[in-house]
């Protein structure tokens, strides 16, 4: 456990939770852990003073003593927000190490389990090529526009057992949220 802490912590550099150790490698070897267990080991790593709370939220997240995270600190949780690398480089390299694709990559196709992915990005000019393209009706079938704030709803997509939605904002930003349906 410990050694999987110190990869997370330091190689990965943010706090972790009991999501962490539900499933996990170390040296090859894959380990599950239920939520109890995690608990129990955790409140004895605190007491020896190994383990601190980082934060609370919906869930309780810990990092070792003494390494902080945050913008108050030297090492920031999320250091790119959007979660999109700088370069295609950095993605082809880094892909197989980040957190949210193996997540995604270990989800079972068997049952639904995604749920209320937000996904946020900016796209320069999107906004008016759409809404010029609605106007003269180069596009539009399904598209609406929110009489209130004038952003451009897409059609909604079923895929699967998938609810994808689409806005497009007049800030040139796109809103992408997937959620299960079913």
């Amino acid at each position: 456990m410990m050694m999987h802490i110190y990869h997370i912590v330091h190689e990965e550099q943010r706090p972790f939770s009991y999501l962490d150790f539900m499933v996990f490698d170390v040296g090859g070897q894959e380990y599950r852990m239920v939520h109890g267990t995690f608990r129990n080991n955790v409140s004895s790593l605190i007491k020896e003073g190994l383990v601190e709370i980082s934060y609370k939220s919906s869930i309780t997240f810990y990092t070792l003593s003494g390494v902080k995270f945050g913008k108050d600190h030297r090492i920031i949780m999320t250091g790119n927000h959007t979660g999109v690398p700088s370069s295609p480089v950095s993605l082809s390299l880094n892909i197989s190490s980040n957190p949210l694709y193996r997540i995604i990559k270990d989800l079972p196709l068997d049952r639904s389990s995604v749920h209320d992915i937000r996904l946020k990005f900016v796209s320069p000019q999107i906004y008016s090529i759409i809404y010029s393209s609605i106007s003269n009706k180069a596009v539009g079938v399904g598209y609406r526009i929110n009489s209130t704030s004038l952003d451009v709803l897409l059609p909604t997509w079923r895929i699967g057992g998938l609810l994808v939605k689409v806005t497009i904002h007049r800030t040139d930003t796109v809103s992408v949220m997937i959620g299960c349906f079913s």
